[in-house]
Formats: structure tokens, C-alpha cells, sequence
């Protein structure tokens, strides 16, 4: 087999060795050596780049959600268990596209406007509606003069290096409005045909968005992301319609471009939004985080905030989301600012109080 082959076999008997024969993460290493348990994966959306993240990170991920429950092994000692959890990962995958990092306490997920926009019959169609049609709440989208290129289920946007003499500083962004010459590090759903609505829209029904979050005690969602960015079909859904299911919102908009990366500013803004947050197994209230697509900088605040709260490894938290989220951590620079978050450490760039408790 090739590398990649080779890499990802090596995590799977890993995990096999972890969650069923309960070897340790040093017995593992020994016995698969060096050289595989180093081995590293390219950047998961920018393959011409050899990424940082490494085999035995996984397996030290696997091993955190053990300690920390995240994961029970119980559910894969029987075909039956392993099929329903199989079974209620997808279905959350394929119809929110959504995927929880803490299962039934953080939630990572898509800007849901942009999932609304897949034409396929078995996601959402309705963020807030229970009638199914967003439509009626005003929400509508982006007109029909907006330039969108049909092609795959995911594009990437062309990369911009920090040496471009164009691109804007904060200040002189519109802080909920991204012009499409800054986009570069997230990835974007892009739809060649736009979806049915109503009861002509085929398959299953299916609760919305909101209606979900409710479901599973979410009580805050922090959109990392702008209302309107290129590969967005739809703009972003009106905060305000959450309050009708006693959820909260915040928006911590990241500049999508240099990696995407959150600034001092922005861990400051996203700390005090989940400072009423609470990660104990006993408090039921969970949060979301979401950007456009849900991959890159919702996932470099939920990392910084799994950190912070409970002690965990940045390589951990890199391979533990990869798995849970695969093709989660879009850019190197995500990549370096997660493998630097060590507990009782300083947070990466951040300055004047933004430190790990």
C-alpha cells in the first residue's frame, strides 16, 4: 500500500489495539515503532502541503476520549452496537452536517444556511421554520446575479500569503461582511442546483435546525463566520429567530484568510461568550459552534476552549477532531495554533489575559 494507505491503517489498528485489546498509547507506539507512529498526514484541504499532524496524535486523541468520556468502548464490542452508533453519527453528519467533539456537550457543525442550500433530499430544510420553508421568515437567497461556479460538493478558494499587499486590515473590514478577494483558508459548499422548498422537496421529514438544537440542550451557538461569504449560497440565518427556543447567539466573526487563524481578539470575544459555559458531565446544557463550513475556524475555538477548560493536549484535540470530524483543520497555520495549546500554557498570540485556566 502507499503512504496514505499506510497511515491511515496504522490509526485504525491503533484504535483497535486502544478501545478493544486496552493497550496502552506507550505499548502502541512500541510495538508499531518510530517511524509509523511519526508518520504525518498532508493538510486535509491543501494536499500539495505535508501537515503536522501525526499518527500517534490520533491515538492520543482516542485516548483522551476514553479518560475523559468522550468515547465508551462498550460501543463497539458488539456488531449491533457499533451499527447504531454508525447509524447516529451519519445521520447527524448527512442531515446537519454536524459532528459532536464532545458528544451531548459541543457541537461542530456548517453555517446551517449553507447546508439549507444542499439540494439533497435527506438535509435540512428549514433552520428555524417547523413548517419546513424558511422562505416565510424572510430569509431568502443570495440573487441570482452573484457569481457561483457549479462543480463539487466542496471548493476550496485560492490561498492568499501574508505578503499581500491588498489584503485588509480589522479595521477597515466590515465586521459582518467578508469581500470575496480576502476568502482563502475555508471551505465552501457549492451547489450547482439550488434545492426544492416546501412539500414538493422529497425524502424524509426533517426537524429544523433549531428544532434540533433544542432537542439536544443547546443552549448558546457562537457563528464564526460572517453573514455573507463567497461560497454561500444563502446568507447567514438572522440570530434573533433563536430566541424563540431559548438559545443564545454570538458572533465571533474570523477573518477568513493568512490561515485563519483566531486572533488574540477573537479568543478574547469567544471567552467571554462561553464564560457561563459549563463542560461538567452534570450540567446539561451543551453549545455549537459553527462557521461556513464547519471545519476550520469552529474548530480552532472549540479546540482553544476544550484546552482551557479541561486540560487537553493540542496534539490530542488535533487528531481526536480529525477523526470526529474528518477533514477538520483546513490550514497549517490552524494546524500550528492547535499542536501549541498546552495546558497552564499561554495561549498562541494571545496577549493581556487570554491564558489557559
Amino acid at each position: 500500500c502507499d503512504f496514505k494507505e499506510q497511515t491511515c491503517i496504522a490509526v485504525m489498528l491503533g484504535a483497535y489495539l486502544l478501545l478493544l485489546r486496552r493497550w496502552s498509547l506507550q505499548k502502541i507506539k512500541d510495538a508499531l515503532g518510530f517511524e509509523i507512529a511519526n508518520s504525518t498526514f498532508t493538510c486535509s484541504w491543501a494536499p500539495q502541503h505535508q501537515g503536522i499532524l501525526r499518527v500517534q496524535d490520533c491515538w492520543r486523541g482516542l485516548e483522551q476520549a476514553l479518560q475523559q468520556s468522550w468515547l465508551k468502548p462498550g460501543c463497539f464490542e458488539s456488531d449491533a452496537g457499533t451499527a447504531s452508533f454508525v447509524e447516529e453519527y451519519l445521520r447527524v453528519a448527512y442531515t446537519y452536517d454536524a459532528s459532536w467533539i464532545i458528544p451531548g456537550k459541543v457541537l461542530v457543525c456548517a453555517d446551517p444556511e449553507t447546508t439549507r442550500s444542499d439540494p439533497s433530499p435527506w438535509t435540512l430544510r428549514s433552520v428555524f421554520s417547523p413548517r419546513g420553508d424558511d422562505s416565510v421568515l424572510g430569509l431568502h437567497p443570495w440573487p441570482a446575479s452573484e457569481p457561483r461556479s457549479p462543480g463539487t460538493y466542496y471548493a476550496k478558494s485560492v490561498s492568499r500569503t501574508s505578503s499581500d499587499a491588498n489584503s485588509p486590515s480589522r479595521a477597515d473590514t466590515d465586521m459582518m461582511s467578508l469581500k470575496s478577494d480576502y476568502t482563502c483558508a475555508t471551505i465552501a459548499k457549492d451547489h450547482s442546483v439550488a434545492p426544492s422548498r416546501g412539500t414538493s422537496h422529497p425524502g424524509p421529514k426533517i426537524p429544523s435546525f433549531a428544532s434540533y438544537l433544542e432537542k439536544n440542550h443547546i443552549k448558546l451557538v457562537v457563528r464564526a463566520n460572517f453573514l455573507k461569504e463567497p461560497g454561500m449560497r444563502m446568507c447567514s440565518y438572522d440570530s434573533m429567530y433563536f430566541e424563540q427556543y431559548g438559545i443564545k447567539h454570538a458572533d465571533v466573526p474570523i477573518l477568513d484568510f493568512h490561515g485563519a487563524v483566531p486572533s488574540a481578539a477573537d479568543l478574547a470575544k469567544f471567552r467571554a461568550a462561553v464564560a457561563d459555559f459549563s463542560l461538567s458531565p452534570g450540567d446539561e446544557n451543551a453549545i455549537a459552534v459553527h462557521c461556513k463550513g464547519g471545519f476550520g475556524r469552529s474548530v480552532s475555538l472549540i479546540c482553544w476552549l476544550l484546552a482551557s477548560h479541561l486540560r487537553v493536549s493540542g496534539e490530542a484535540l488535533l487528531g481526536w477532531s480529525r477523526i470526529v470530524r474528518p477533514g477538520a483543520v483546513t490550514t497549517l497555520e490552524q494546524e500550528r495554533f492547535i499542536v501549541r495549546l498546552q495546558p497552564r500554557k499561554p495561549v498562541p498570540g494571545c496577549k493581556g489575559g487570554c491564558v489557559l485556566s
